[in-house]
């Protein structure tokens, strides 16, 4: 190339295009599941789903700008080439910024084009493919302002999460980090607005909740024609960008100038070995994806223990003011919970499903361990059972026990079911693709499709298995299956990616 800015645009177009790729497949599966599953209305509450899932691809994708060349040993190359480490963070940057477009951009192409075509080839039935209880010709004037919003939600949590996790040493480390600092900061925020509400410091709760991620949408929530509170997110979006540019490579060049020394082993603390293989590996398995799930487990506590909070308050002021309703603030509480318990669970089961062989197939790793005398089934199905296991105690127990005795009507009981069916088919995906792929970012974005691809298809359909017990059987048989393969994969050191 023939400037340094041309040579690094070149190189994280290289990396990113694949990405770009695969985030708009997803949204455009996404959207063509919904038109075929959903009998009536497909599209209505589809802006609001898709703007959860760009918010997760703006992550997904920031692990890799955040980890991803400390992840491949290339952190201390691009750190010896005659170009400022600050120029290399913008092109990743900005490149990274571009990809979040892509899946924002195919959901408002794709449902616009499937109610152009309705509208085209059959106009009477035209108006069940319409949002909300908009007319098609009504909603296509209002592109712009929905393209607006999912590129602000996809950006807003896409630069954050690179500015928590900035220097990670590897995908997974900066998703803890990137989403652990979301999860803080969303409680805080939470618990600011509400300390503040109708007292002399709702103004500057505002004002701080603005310049954090997702601030923008204080205007929303306050006063749709107030303007300063999408200032100060930009500035606060500004900031974390000029944060990522500032710290990305600083403490891996310092690390690089220091020498070498020979740690101090410390041995009194630790325990004797472990007797078996089998002992050892779960021990190992315990290690690593203890943190992840303690991570969102105390995420998920934090959520629901806020949101029960929040419940008690609104009932205490009903009752201050003399109002009688039928507002359940134990049962609103339970739900809370629950829900929060479902969501994390979903998440971290992809999370720790990538974990649980991705420091395993790096090359030097996969090179030594392969050396020792420990077969590779028993390394692949002892780390998994563990895995599985923290995960289903720590959130899919505390998120099924409660269901059973609050919502009587049973859309709760199916919803959280389906939650915790789909963990598990995320799970399994992430497995698979981390050992076919060895790439962290897109087994994120594939397990995260086939996790939503299956709950859509499989989960909502009763007309297809109208017993639940069959359905739950062809999840588990679904996830079942993946991990064979990923285990024949991972034993004999399959991957496309070599």
């Amino acid at each position: 190339m023939n400037t340094p800015w041309a040579a690094l645009v070149w190189k994280e177009w290289r990396e990113t295009r694949w990405k770009m790729a695969a985030l708009a497949l997803l949204m455009a599966g996404f959207v063509l599941l919904t038109a075929i599953t959903v009998k009536s209305r497909p599209f209505d509450g589809l802006l609001a789903l898709g703007t959860l899932i760009v918010g997760a691809c703006g992550i997904f994708v920031a692990l890799g700008v955040a980890g991803g060349e400390n992840a491949r040993g290339t952190q201390q190359f691009l750190a010896s080439l005659p170009v400022q480490s600050w120029r290399a963070a913008v092109a990743k940057l900005a490149m990274g910024a571009f990809a979040i477009l892509t899946p924002a951009v195919a959901l408002v192409v794709c449902v616009a084009a499937a109610q152009a075509l309705a509208t085209a080839f059959d106009p009477g039935n035209a108006s069940r493919f319409a949002l909300s209880q908009e007319r098609p010709a009504q909603l296509l004037s209002k592109v712009p302002e929905a393209l607006l919003m999912l590129s602000c939600v996809g950006l807003s949590f896409y630069l954050w999460t690179a500015a928590f996790a900035v220097n990670s040493n590897d995908e997974v480390r900066a998703g803890i980090k990137g989403v652990g600092g979301l999860v803080l900061w969303m409680l805080f925020c939470i618990t600011v607005s509400n300390a503040a509400e109708n007292t002399p410091l709702q103004f500057l709760s505002l004002t701080i909740v603005s310049l954090g991620p997702l601030g923008f949408l204080t205007s929303v929530i306050w006063d749709p024609y107030v303007w300063w509170p999408f200032l100060l997110s930009a500035v606060g979006h500004v900031l974390a960008a000029v944060w990522f540019v500032r710290r990305w490579g600083v403490e891996s060049s310092l690390g690089s100038a220091r020498q070498p020394q020979i740690p101090t082993v410390v041995t009194y603390w630790l325990s004797p070995p472990r007797r078996s293989i089998t002992r050892a590996l779960g021990w190992k398995a315990l290690r690593e994806s203890g943190p992840v799930v303690a991570a969102g487990l105390i995420g998920a506590l934090g959520l629901g223990t806020l949101m029960s909070v929040i419940a008690y308050a609104s009932h205490e002021s009903f009752s201050r003011r003399g109002i009688t309703t039928s507002y359940d603030w134990i049962e609103e509480s339970v739900e809370s919970l629950t829900f929060s318990f479902a969501f994390f669970g979903f998440l971290i089961a992809i999370v720790c499903g990538v974990g649980t062989v991705w420091g395993d197939v790096q090359p030097g790793i996969n090179t030594f361990w392969r050396s020792r005398p420990c077969p590779p089934s028993p390394w692949f199905w002892s780390k998994c059972v563990v895995s599985l296991a923290l995960i289903g105690v720590a959130f899919s127990l505390p998120s099924l026990l409660p269901v059973y005795g609050i919502w009587y009507s049973g859309n709760g009981v199916q919803m959280v079911i389906n939650a915790a069916l789909g963990a598990l088919v995320g799970y399994a995906t992430a497995v698979l693709m981390t050992t076919v792929l060895r790439s962290a970012v897109y087994a994120c974005i594939v397990a995260l499709a086939a996790a939503i691809a299956t709950v859509s298809i499989v989960g909502n359909r009763s007309e297809w298995l109208p017993s639940a017990e069959a359905r739950a059987a062809l999840f588990v048989g679904m996830a079942g299956m993946m991990l064979l393969v990923a285990w024949q994969a991972f034993r004999k050191d399959w991957s496309v990616r070599g």
